[in-house]
């Protein structure tokens, strides 16, 4: 369904490309010739189309109440990326801030937490912590 969907779009985008602004040579050669702008906006599409097809994957694995809940952790992991990668200390108000949405979020779906969501294999686990750092990443 995920693949479909963005296959779609890439489709869609084409040709509005080239109903606006070219032909798809024309198109092709100036991606070629832009690689550094096609990667700024690579990246984060390959990214995004990591952590739509993981949703897919993870829920299969976890209930969606578990789900929901696991996922939130990626509020916490934003604040460690953001000190390991821009060197930046966060200060004791900003980690209390993220604690407290972290568990709130947490609090809310605990309710929809089922035992099922607990007994996933090690794989599943993995891929959930994948699909966090692509959308903190």
């Amino acid at each position: 369904v995920v693949l479909l969907t963005e296959t779609i779009k890439l489709i869609l985008a084409a040709s509005m490309y080239v109903a606006h602004d070219g032909s798809l040579r024309e198109m092709i050669r100036v991606t070629s010739k832009e690689v550094r702008v096609l990667l700024l906006y690579g990246i984060p599409a390959v990214l995004y189309a990591m952590y739509n097809n993981l949703l897919f994957i993870n829920l299969a694995s976890f209930d969606p109440g578990t789900y929901n809940v696991l996922i939130q952790l990626k509020i916490a992991l934003t604040g460690v990326l953001y000190q390991i990668l821009f060197s930046k200390q966060l200060n004791r108000n900003q980690w209390a801030a993220i604690l407290l949405i972290t568990l709130g979020c947490m609090c809310k779906e605990s309710g929809k937490v089922t035992t099922f969501g607990f007994q996933a294999n090690l794989s599943s686990w993995f891929l959930l912590l994948v699909q966090m750092l692509c959308s903190v990443l």
